[in-house]
């Protein structure tokens, strides 16, 4: 007869836990998670400075009925995505403004420049070195430019790169889009723009203005006032 040895059963190397139950306060923050996202109805004006940084998505609209810019991102390290968001200036004031160093992306976003009276101001307007505003596919309608500066506007060192969407200006003779001063620069590239009349895109005072791909589109009996190159370099 043969004796079998009893053979002893090891221990599984990995224990089961038992579910904890949640804490309330992380129950209500996975509640929180859980719910849907609404819509904010901002009112401008919106200032991100000291480093900041301020995201707006595809459902949040931005209404500003007074001067001065709807939102201005300013200094070094100060940044804004405006991502599909809507932004409207129904006063006599301007949109997005990016200063003395601060950044702004826009995807997807629509500007109306429609004040009640009177002219409307910037759509963009990047002013000092290293501001820059980099918009992708966005659609803007405007009044005419009531500053002597264009819609859409790189002054004093400031960066503007517009690729994609549409620029539309009604009104009245004025500038669709500039760049002023040294070091300014607007880069436009496959942009449809469209004006009444005395259409213009200009670059002076040592500023630089480059159009990739594009087109102008003027109302019937309107003037394309052209492109305009003033001051030394």
């Amino acid at each position: 007869m043969y004796a079998s040895s009893t053979r002893r059963r090891r221990a599984s190397g990995r224990a089961r836990l038992a579910p904890a139950p949640l804490l309330p306060s992380l129950l209500a923050t996975a509640l929180w998670a859980a719910l849907p996202v609404h819509a904010a109805d901002l009112t401008g004006p919106l200032q991100v400075s000291d480093g900041n940084s301020l995201q707006l998505g595809a459902d949040d609209v931005l209404t500003h009925d007074a001067g001065s810019f709807a939102l201005t991102v300013t200094g070094a390290g100060s940044n804004a995505l405006i991502d599909g968001s809507r932004i409207n200036v129904t006063g006599n004031g301007s949109a997005v403004s990016a200063a003395n160093g601060g950044q702004v992306q826009l995807r997807g976003a629509t500007l109306s420049i429609a004040p009640a009276t009177g002219a409307g101001f910037y759509a963009l307007y990047a002013n000092g070195a290293g501001s820059v505003i980099d918009a992708r596919d966005v659609d803007i309608d405007a009044t005419r430019n009531g500053s002597g500066y264009a819609s859409v506007q790189a002054y004093n060192g400031g960066v503007i790169h517009y690729t994609g969407g549409r620029i539309s200006m009604t009104g009245g003779v004025g500038t669709l889009v500039g760049a002023s001063g040294r070091g300014s620069e607007a880069h436009l590239d496959n942009l449809q723009m469209s004006a009444d009349s005395g259409a213009r895109l200009r670059a002076d005072s040592a500023g630089l203005l480059t159009i990739r791909n594009s087109r102008i589109t003027l109302a019937p009996g309107g003037i394309l006032a052209g492109v305009a190159v003033d001051g030394a370099g």
